[in-house]
């Protein structure tokens, strides 16, 4: 068996999650007899933080294999997985009969969904927020549209999102999509090359030559050369409706010399099609995550007009719900009301449970026990997160104070809107606190791991 024979059993031993950069690196350098402290100097890491990596990934294949698994013996276990399995496939064929086969055609009848992305337009296991998708469907064809969709990471605003452009289609409306985590850095530091990507990009999507320098005046400036660029090229040369979808907005929070200029804008075409016909052909989709935190005129900030909505959580009706879409029965359902405590109404993290509960065999209290933990269902996800905020002191901070607290807190303004946009917490005015007990219990945890590793050191 090869390297890459490895991987795969691994990662399809491990499913729905899967192995981190980090994991797959440790595997990979073992497999081929590296020590932990060759790994640590040839990847720049700490020979501490190398083996704790090990030790979560050999702790992780163990509990899918009920053996132990150690740096030592990794690869033979593996191996012998191998042959078992091989031979087990050989001996399906004959033991598939009866009432067994029956329950194999039933356990085909439901076509499960990886819970990663938007949900498929024909999933049977999307979950509608009534009545927010029929608000959006009777908004969006309205003259001059402005709709606003703020929720955490991974809570399910491109699925509406796909929803809403779907339901335009019967009207033969254009859709454009702007995503700002697409364009460079360098658009960010200058508005006038930033409002030329964003007509160039509008244009090329509609098929249209880009055309901007008969339209741009340096003179009359950046602003009014992209106003006059959509209504004179643009709008007057579709016939029907556009629909522009903004997604990451976040990120041009963080450039103030960019939202100062952009949002009023978008705020002024907004108002243009209340008195101007062809501005009424313009529709505005505006996704985000969190509020915006760089001062805007009343006036002039789009985020106070049109419609306007937060995404909520799953509530227990909707999850039970999904729960029997999968065809669970009473005690997975009772399972999945206790894992709610856990994890509240989250929409990513109870598709994920639900998603494991149906694919995976284990038992109850292994279940809710490692739930917290990196060898559990959520081990992906929340080493994930945890990556993300060591990468910023302040978050790391803010963080600690946060989950270390039993009532809510005050952090600076601009940390807490960055972990909200991330889903960690909730934002109510200014307190935050833990989006749910699995952050809490978790990143407690490893803040204190983190904070015994510094004090040895």
């Amino acid at each position: 068996m090869n390297l890459e024979d490895a991987l795969l059993i691994v990662n399809q031993l491990i499913k729905p999650i899967q192995l981190n950069h980090l994991q797959e690196l440790v595997f990979q350098e073992c497999w081929l007899g590296k020590t932990y402290y060759e790994i640590a100097e040839n990847s720049g890491y700490d020979h501490d933080y190398i083996r704790g990596i090990g030790s979560q990934l050999w702790q992780i294949l163990g509990n899918r294999l009920k053996t132990k698994v150690s740096k030592n013996n990794f690869r033979s276990v593996i191996r012998q997985y191998q042959k078992d399995k091989q031979t087990q496939n050989s001996e399906v064929i004959t033991l598939i009969s009866g009432i067994e086969k029956e329950d194999k055609v039933k356990e085909n009848e439901v076509k499960l969904e990886i819970p990663e992305g938007t949900v498929p337009l024909d999933s049977p296991f999307y979950i509608e927020r009534y009545p927010i998708e029929e608000q959006c469907y009777q908004e969006i064809v309205k003259p001059g549209a402005l709709i606003l969709i703020k929720a955490p990471s991974l809570f399910g605003k491109t699925s509406l999102k796909t929803r809403i452009i779907n339901h335009s289609k019967k009207y033969n409306y254009h859709h454009v999509k702007i995503t700002f985590g697409q364009a460079d850095q360098s658009l960010f530091d200058d508005i006038n090359k930033f409002l030329r990507w964003f007509c160039a990009n509008v244009a090329r999507q509609l098929n249209l030559q880009i055309n901007l320098t008969e339209y741009w005046d340096d003179d009359l400036g950046s602003k009014i050369s992209c106003t006059i660029y959509l209504e004179n090229y643009i709008l007057e040369t579709i016939e029907n409706p556009l629909i522009i979808t903004l997604d990451e907005v976040d990120i041009l929070f963080e450039y103030p010399q960019i939202t100062t200029n952009f949002f009023p804008l978008l705020r002024s075409w907004y108002e243009e099609a209340k008195d101007v016909d062809i501005w009424q052909k313009l529709r505005l989709i505006v996704i985000y995550s969190t509020d915006i935190y760089v001062p805007l005129n009343i006036n002039q900030s789009p985020f106070n007009v049109g419609l306007s909505f937060r995404l909520p959580e799953f509530t227990e009706s909707q999850i039970e719900t999904f729960s029997k879409l999968h065809q669970f029965n009473q005690n997975q359902l009772e399972l999945i009301k206790k894992l709610t405590k856990l994890i509240g109404g989250h929409p990513y993290l109870v598709r994920l449970a639900i998603y494991y509960l149906k694919t995976e065999k284990i038992e109850e209290n292994k279940f809710l026990e490692t739930a917290t933990t990196l060898s559990g269902i959520y081990g992906n996800h929340l080493y994930n997160q945890w990556r993300k905020i060591q990468q910023f002191p302040s978050l790391l901070k803010a963080m600690e104070k946060i989950v270390n607290s039993e009532k809510t807190v005050q952090i600076e303004p601009i940390t807490a809107y960055k972990l909200e946009s991330m889903g960690l917490i909730n934002l109510q005015g200014n307190e935050v606190s833990p989006r749910c007990l699995l952050y809490r219990i978790f990143f407690r945890n490893q803040l204190a791991i983190l904070r015994n590793n510094n004090d040895r050191s």
